[in-house]
């Protein structure tokens, strides 16, 4: 199947997602009120729900991301689709709030194949190409949950559980067109071997895996979250408070918000990315949302708040120039890994998110407190988001190093034939002359080379352990498992 077409049908079932996502949002609050009995204990209800949901996800997303490492990417993204379907049915069917919390954590479960759809586009398109598609796949994601809202509220109107409904159909749609008509992606003879030692969420990072750039990016992505979460959050309570508006204004606010975000992606992001690159792409996006969020918190009339939304739509090219940017951290082989682990820390911002932004909203309104800022929520998003701008910089000022050690040659190879003298498999893997009994790790250059190194010297500049270690023999079994795609430039010259 053409390139093109497998794109397009990973779109397809993103939009299609999301618009079952969308649909349900304005009628949850009605659902869990007619299940918690008072208003105090939905509100309290609708913030675990969400959390859970969030937790799941979390929870979940980096041992999908393996096993599709592992198994490929067409079966999770399917797996997650069916579940999806049994989330909204147990939804629109539930008697009981427990059975709720019992759905949404199935959701949550299932909603981490949002991990494997990263990977499989990662895996068809071309490094070169990857931002815009990321872009593409967010604009999809946003028209979805743009659109979604409009459709729920309308339906909401007739049977708060009828959205439910609707959200089942989409997704059984969604599910048979991916099973009828997406190939895999990720070819036999470029998976990993499963480790359950990565069922941690976090290991990847704790382990040293990752790289120092990688690191900065991944804990950017979860204050960024955070941020957004947290204005999300508060949104409806703050145009209730701040604008007296009701249902209605707010799901139009939703939907225009939306649209703006998916129109945005799919021709603001191209443009800037091509004109100022993926790195000075994500900072702009970055200060830009450091400017919305700002404004956002001190708009007092309707037309403010839509000329914010149009004035800083390119707050909306952070997310897919922050995804091209950190897909070019992962090694071969191991794209779903960080992706996944990437879907982990979008999940613990949205978990830690919510509950930030509640609680300042309540203590910024608060009868008994001497403050009445119902905006001032929004400057906690403004103070996450300034802090992500920082790690984004460190992140690009790291990658440029590690570039330019790696450019004219290859800097790092450079190091290693500097320190010892090289022996050259008929493979083209660059391996220190050692002992075969003696203790080596593997490592990785930016440019996919990997060579085996002595475990307790220091790593030379350009390169990075990709965490194996172990005997000569076990090292080079390990790097003609894992290296799979050796092109004739791979292929060192012979030692003079």
């Amino acid at each position: 199947m053409p390139r093109n077409v497998r794109e397009a049908l990973i779109l397809l079932v993103l939009l299609l997602d999301a618009l079952g996502c969308g649909v349900v949002t304005p009628v949850l609050p009605t659902l869990v009120l007619s299940l918690s009995g008072n208003e105090a204990a939905a509100g309290r209800d609708i913030g675990l729900l969400n959390a859970t949901y969030a937790a799941a996800l979390f929870l979940f997303s980096p041992v999908q991301g393996r096993l599709s490492d592992r198994f490929g990417r067409r079966p999770f993204i399917l797996l997650g689709l069916m579940g999806g379907l049994a989330h909204y049915v147990t939804a629109a069917l539930t008697p009981s709030l427990w059975l709720l919390f019992a759905a949404r954590l199935l959701g949550g479960l299932c909603g981490a194949n949002a991990a494997a759809a990263n990977a499989y586009m990662a895996d068809i398109v071309p490094p070169d190409r990857r931002t815009a598609m990321f872009s593409c796949m967010g604009a999809a994601f946003g028209l979805g949950l743009g659109l979604g809202p409009g459709l729920g509220g309308l339906l909401g109107g007739l049977d708060p559980r009828l959205p439910f409904w609707m959200a089942a159909v989409l997704t059984g749609t969604t599910a048979i067109l991916g099973w009828a008509l997406l190939p895999e992606s990720l070819q036999p003879g470029a998976r990993r071997p499963l480790d359950w030692s990565a069922a941690n969420p976090l290991a990847p990072l704790l382990s040293g895996g990752q790289t120092a750039t990688a690191r900065d990016l991944l804990a950017g992505i979860f204050l960024y979250v955070a941020g957004q979460t947290a204005l999300q959050t508060t949104w409806v309570l703050f145009l209730r408070q701040s604008l007296g508006w009701g249902a209605a204004e707010v799901g139009l606010s939703l939907t225009v918000l939306g649209l703006v975000w998916g129109v945005a992606q799919l021709g603001l992001t191209p443009l800037v990315t091509r004109y100022l690159g993926d790195g000075r792409a994500l900072l702009l996006g970055l200060t830009m949302t450091i400017v919305a969020y700002t404004l956002y918190g001190f708009v007092r009339e309707g037309w403010q708040l839509y000329a914010v939304m149009a004035g800083t739509a390119a707050a909306f090219v952070t997310g897919p120039t922050a995804q091209g940017v950190l897909s070019r951290q992962a090694p071969p082989g191991r794209q779903g890994e960080l992706q996944g682990l990437a879907t982990s820390m979008t999940s613990l911002g949205a978990i830690a998110g919510p509950i930030l932004g509640g609680a300042s909203f309540g203590y910024l309104t608060s009868p008994e407190g001497s403050m009445a800022m119902p905006g001032g929520a929004f400057l906690v998003s403004t103070v996450l988001s300034l802090m992500t701008l920082g790690f984004a910089i460190r992140a690009l000022s790291r990658e440029r190093g590690e570039e330019s050690r790696t450019t004219s040659g290859d800097a790092g190879q450079r190091e290693i034939r500097r320190a010892s003298a090289l022996d050259h498999n008929d493979n083209g893997r660059v391996i220190m002359a050692f002992e075969d009994d003696a203790p080596c790790q593997v490592l990785a250059n930016l440019s996919g080379r990997y060579s085996l190194w002595p475990l307790n010297h220091a790593i030379p500049d350009g390169w990075r352990a990709v965490g194996f270690s172990g005997p000569k023999a076990d090292c080079m079994a390990y790097v003609d498992k894992v290296w799979t795609n050796i092109l004739a430039q791979d292929r060192p010259a012979p030692s003079a």
